[in-house]
């Protein structure tokens, strides 16, 4: 293959060979599964959650908050800096954790280096501090159990399963 453009028209894009479909998670199960495994929960990508409004995100946020979310992505290349403030008040409303991220996945993506994203972004380092102290404070991980543990969770279809949640995971 000459470039990831080709491997997806020609093997890996829907309709080809080696095509497999993405499988999503119900929010809540997949903030159990982070917990459990001694993660802390963050929404990443919150422009892309699925909502349209600012008001859609903040519901969003809330019930992610009282299903155990730990944190939000505030910074992101593709976020204006009135989307980042909007996420950083939501974080210190509903006490969450705030992180950021540039995207960075190598040579895939022009524009982005690790730590460092389009325009101006740049993760402050203080925030990887903030994150390891949280983690530093979480209890041992449990179990997993309620919420259909035993079911498969793939999603229903709906807009919950367009919800992204990323793990930050200790060593």
């Amino acid at each position: 293959m000459k470039s990831f453009e080709e491997a997806f028209e020609n093997y890996l894009g829907e309709g080809k060979p080696a095509y497999v479909p993405k499988m999503r998670l119900e929010p809540v199960f997949g903030i159990e599964m982070i917990h459990s495994s001694g993660g802390l929960a963050v929404l990443a990508h919150p422009l892309y959650s699925g909502t349209k409004t600012r008001e859609e995100v903040e519901e969003l946020v809330r019930l992610l908050k009282e299903a155990g979310l730990d944190g939000i992505e505030c910074y992101y290349s593709d976020h204006s800096p009135a989307d980042t403030n909007f996420y950083l008040r939501l974080a210190r409303k509903y006490g969450l954790l705030v992180t950021g991220g540039s995207d960075f996945h190598g040579e895939a993506k022009a524009g982005t280096a690790l730590g460092t994203g389009k325009g101006n972004l740049s993760v402050p380092y203080r925030l990887f501090e903030e994150l390891e102290r949280a983690h530093a404070q979480k209890p041992a991980p449990a179990r997993l159990s309620g919420h259909g543990a035993d079911r498969d969770h793939r999603g229903r279809g709906d807009r919950d399963a367009h919800w992204r949640l990323s793990a930050t995971r200790g060593p």
